[in-house]
């Protein structure tokens, strides 16, 4: 029975952090081995830790004593695992107790290292149109070419084969990190299995960075394109580069959208300036990673649909770029925008 190792990094979610444990340590699975990284939370969090590790012989905490981030505790983690198999939960998140056995199950029926499955927010879940696709499905590299758009960027709906990890980690102090991890990851497997079945509750934590980051001018949006040109060179470090070029090249294209999705949710910023950035953004992308021209924008088949908000924040985003956005070349349009901002950013 392989030993898998489920990593978690909390940051004040003691709201949350009990049915996130509960959802690990009652697997059906048992030859799990938890790890727990505490990155200097200032709650409960790290009370409701230490007793779940007096408890729980297969919990290790790791206890940061400054905030690290979230890329540096799941890096901390990655360096002290064990196991055969890794897999990432956040901790305002929970999973179904079968997840684990029927992941490892998944892996060994079908020789694959890699095994995908399909998050879920409940409150969004119930609405949504159930779409009828297989139960499992297996993808090699001719496949997985096609359908590329079928994978998440996600991290934590995933089981990784240890050793197709290496020793691969997450880029720290920046955001959308998973973009980096996942996609290498899923490339340097020669075969996947993509499931249907829900094995991952997420929820929208109004406190988490990230959604904070969607309303409130500022800077981070340019960790995106690090993270994008990270992304491209670790494919390329890697040998896998060559082979799925136009899919790593389609991924490229698809992400440098997301600033501008997240900017025009932007509240405070004057109109004038939103305007500005859009068109900044919208040009530096269309420079850097080859997008299309607004002219010749498929906005039905843009790969922009893995959640709901991207869905309601991409038809915000066509209003605005249809109306304000212009087909101009702008040089230093980054410097442009970081001087624009500087008057938002606190």
């Amino acid at each position: 029975m392989p030993l898998v190792t489920i990593i978690i990094p909390v940051y004040n979610t003691d709201k949350y952090l009990k049915q996130c444990l509960d959802s690990v340590v009652n697997q059906t699975y048992k030859n799990i081995e938890i790890i727990v990284i505490n990155d200097a939370s200032t709650d409960y969090s790290y009370t409701i830790l230490k007793h779940y590790v007096k408890e729980h012989k297969n919990i290790k905490l790791i206890n940061n004593y400054i905030n690290l981030g979230v890329s540096t505790s799941r890096n901390l983690g990655l360096n002290a695992a064990n196991g055969d198999y890794v897999y990432f939960l956040d901790s305002d998140d929970y999973i179904e107790l079968e997840t684990i056995k029927k992941m490892v199950n998944l892996s060994l029926i079908y020789e694959v290292p890699l095994i995908e499955g399909t998050l879920s927010n409940r409150k969004f879940h119930l609405l949504a149109k159930p779409t009828p696709v297989k139960e499992e499905t297996v993808y090699d590299d001719i496949t997985k070419k096609n359908n590329i758009k079928n994978h998440s960027g996600y991290v934590c709906n995933k089981l990784y084969n240890h050793r197709k990890i290496e020793d691969l980690r997450f880029p720290e102090q920046l955001i959308y990190e998973d973009i980096a991890f996942s996609y290498p990851c899923l490339f340097n497997c020669e075969r996947s299995v993509l499931t249907n079945k829900a094995f991952y509750f997420y929820r929208k934590n109004p406190q988490s960075i990230t959604h904070k980051n969607r309303f409130v001018p500022n800077e981070k949006i340019f960790d995106l394109y690090t993270i994008l040109d990270i992304l491209k060179e670790r494919c390329e470090k890697s040998g896998v580069y060559e082979l799925y070029q136009d899919q790593i090249e389609t991924i490229l294209k698809n992400k440098a959208y997301i600033p501008l999705l997240q900017t025009a949710t932007w509240r405070q910023i004057k109109k004038d300036d939103k305007i500005q950035i859009l068109n900044n953004l919208y040009q530096f992308s269309r420079k850097e990673y080859h997008i299309a021209p607004i002219k010749d924008i498929d906005w039905e088949g843009l790969e922009l649909k893995e959640n709901i908000w991207l869905q309601m924040k991409q038809r915000l985003l066509q209003q605005y770029i249809n109306e304000n956005v212009q087909d101009v070349m702008f040089e230093n349009s980054i410097k442009h925008t970081r001087r624009i901002l500087s008057k938002y950013v606190k």
